[in-house]
């Protein structure tokens, strides 16, 4: 769907939604850039699709419910769930819905106050975690989000992400000054909206992490800092029960990224 070729009736409806919804705000809104891509560089966040697929065997099937507006995750008497696939009728296999688990991250991330997530190349989760920060900046006011990374310069990529992501949003978003309208020119290091949020990138370090009190918290990379422990530990309580902390990586051998993400404590294995 090509937002910007609707009325203004029709993206209203779907605004309203996104306000709600990280999920339906990203792939109507958001575009990444792919540095390695052919053509153009440019391309709209992948939507999920309407189909089913079996890696073993090769085929597809029809889909039985909307993906769009069905929550791959959610909360049942506080424990979370998510969503459960049919099995392939050739081979067993549990079928996957292309994109399907970037919905998935997308609804669990929504709902939890701490979200760890393993990542690997091309999974499109650095990107994913701009775009879900950059939402909540835009439709919560005055929010303040850190993020965080291995080196100053590697922080400074994810600014520009969200620079990217920005610079692609449908006009209508960027003139609203109650949700995507800049403040100010962005820096290197910081990005200002005028309806009093902000983002704010900084190096490892527990220092670093605990300049400032944040509405929340994304450490990219985590695995890879060798202050990981100390940071996460000085900011966890400083977001209260309201606050969100976010930690992707790539793995790094049983650090403390590991360690949270398995329930060890040091030692263990």
């Amino acid at each position: 769907m090509e937002v910007d070729k609707l009325n203004a009736v029709e993206q209203g409806l779907i605004f309203e939604i996104a306000k709600r919804d990280p999920y339906t705000f990203i792939v109507n809104y958001c575009s990444t850039v792919d540095e390695h891509g052919v053509g153009s560089r440019v391309k709209l966040y992948p939507r999920v699709q309407n189909i089913y697929v079996c890696n073993q065997c090769k085929v597809s099937y029809p889909i039985d419910f909307d993906p769009m507006n069905t929550p791959f995750a959610w909360r049942e008497k506080g424990v979370l769930k998510v969503i459960e696939f049919k099995p392939c009728p050739r081979c067993g296999r549990e079928l996957q819905i292309p994109w399907g688990y970037l919905k998935a991250i997308i609804d669990i991330w929504k709902i939890t106050r701490k979200f760890l997530c393993p990542k690997s190349r091309q999974m499109l989760l650095s990107w994913t975690m701009v775009c879900c920060h950059l939402w909540e900046d835009i439709v919560a006011p005055n929010t303040l989000s850190m993020w965080q990374s291995k080196t100053e310069d590697k922080a400074k990529e994810l600014i520009k992400r969200a620079g990217d992501v920005h610079s692609h949003f449908p006009q209508f978003i960027v003139d609203m000054e109650s949700y995507g309208a800049l403040k100010r020119p962005p820096s290197q290091l910081e990005y200002w909206f005028v309806n009093g949020s902000r983002v704010k990138a900084v190096p490892k370090g527990p220092e670093q992490a605990t300049s400032f009190t944040c509405s929340s918290f994304l450490s990219d990379e985590m695995a890879y800092q060798e202050e990981a422990a100390a940071a996460y530990a000085e900011v966890v309580p400083t977001l209260g029960g309201i606050g969100r902390f976010t930690g992707i990586s790539t793995l790094n051998g049983e650090e403390f990224f590991w360690r949270l993400i398995n329930d060890k404590k040091e030692g263990e294995v």
